[in-house]
């Protein structure tokens, strides 16, 4: 099968705008061409990266644990009342996506 020489120069032509805008191409650092920045990783990186992730998303919750006795002090409301409660304020979800739900919110009391 041949080539199609307007593909490949199309590519070229691609490639070249991209890397003349800033974009890395390739596994290694733009201002460091000894520095590796591509790859898979470990098991050993990859647990470290996961953890950090738990930790990060546990601090944000428990940072948020105070708004359950901000809006229900005495602890009578129900999840669902509570959710509409956060979202009706505004109020940013533990992991910054979607809106509150009751699961979310029954979640965030286990915690407490």
């Amino acid at each position: 099968m041949e080539s199609n020489p307007t593909r490949e120069f199309r590519t070229k032509d691609a490639l070249a705008a991209a890397k003349a805008r800033g974009v890395v191409l390739g596994a290694y650092s733009m201002s460091d061409k000894s520095k590796y920045v591509g790859g898979k990783g470990t098991t050993k990186t990859a647990l470290a990266a996961s953890q950090a992730r738990s930790r990060k998303f546990k601090d944000r919750a428990l940072a948020k644990v105070a708004l359950l006795s901000r809006y229900d002090p005495a602890g009578d409301k129900s999840l669902r009342e509570l959710a509409a409660i956060f979202n009706g304020n505004g109020i940013a979800t533990v992991s910054g996506k979607d809106s509150w739900s009751a699961k979310s919110v029954r979640r965030l009391k286990a915690l407490a």
